[in-house]
């Protein structure tokens, strides 16, 4: 099953929250993709699973050089919004509807490890990106190193056991396997880091529509509704919980760089 089919629709619920209270916190690893990457206005760029656009819109491409797929029409819309001279198309990772060698970088930030079959979606990325050129890809590191996860487990423990190698946030996450996924596609590991992303929410309100609009708990809002989940949010956020209702939690993700 692919991109749009599993993924697409868990996506949408609340873009806007999305945006605002899950995006931001993403900064640290676009910062370190523009750092790493020779990019300039002539740069051609695809970002696979490009969300609401923001990364797009800190380049200094030249705007008509900008491309985007994901998954979810709803923040589509909004990277169009941000970035409305690039090409945006509702499309799966592992279908890539662009001609052999066509960008100089891919770019994919937490998607990856949301498509249905990932190697495909890799050799994917591997076959429209010039040779020589860039492949970078930001992942959640292990769960023990980011504490939105005790959220996101609490969340998958309410619903039946996932199939052996399916979708989800750390899907990718164990140490080597993206690695391992990359040799595979013939791909070279030219560079990787380990970067923290904190979620800070400063009240409940906050924390309620950060984690709702996530695709792990839209299919928990499914299976039990959304007061439950929002009392597993509440419940399980507690030790994260500062002062008040000031909710900090640090999370560490990786990002890596693989040239063709």
């Amino acid at each position: 099953m692919k991109s749009k089919e599993t993924q697409g629709r868990l996506w949408g619920r609340a873009p806007q929250d999305w945006t605002k209270l899950i995006e931001p916190a993403f900064i640290p690893l676009y910062r370190a993709a523009l750092q790493k990457l020779n990019i300039n206005s002539n740069t051609v760029l695809l970002d696979a699973g490009c969300g609401s656009g923001l990364f797009l819109s800190m380049t200094p491409l030249d705007k008509t050089n900008v491309y985007g797929i994901d998954a979810t029409p709803e923040l589509m819309q909004l990277a169009k919004k941000r970035n409305p001279e690039g090409t945006f198309l509702i499309e799966d990772l592992e279908d890539i509807p662009y001609g052999d060698e066509y960008f100089d970088i891919v770019t994919g930030f937490n998607s990856f490890q949301f498509t249905g079959n990932r190697l495909s979606a890799l050799n994917q990325a591997k076959r429209v990106t010039k040779k020589g050129g860039y492949i970078a890809i930001a992942i959640w590191d292990e769960p023990r190193f980011s504490d939105a996860s005790t959220v996101f487990a609490s969340l998958a423990s309410l619903l039946p056991a996932p199939a052996a190698g399916a979708p989800g946030p750390y899907a990718l996450s164990a140490d080597g396997a993206l690695e391992n996924m990359a040799s595979q596609a013939g791909l070279y590991l030219h560079h990787k880091e380990k970067i923290n992303c904190p979620f800070l929410f400063t009240s409940k309100d906050e924390l309620y529509r950060a984690f709702l609009c996530t695709g792990p708990a839209v299919k928990t809002i499914e299976s039990i509704g959304e007061e439950k989940t929002r009392q597993v949010i509440l419940r399980n956020s507690e030790p994260y919980r500062i002062a008040d209702e000031i909710y900090f939690m640090n999370n560490q993700f990786k990002f890596f760089l693989f040239q063709k």
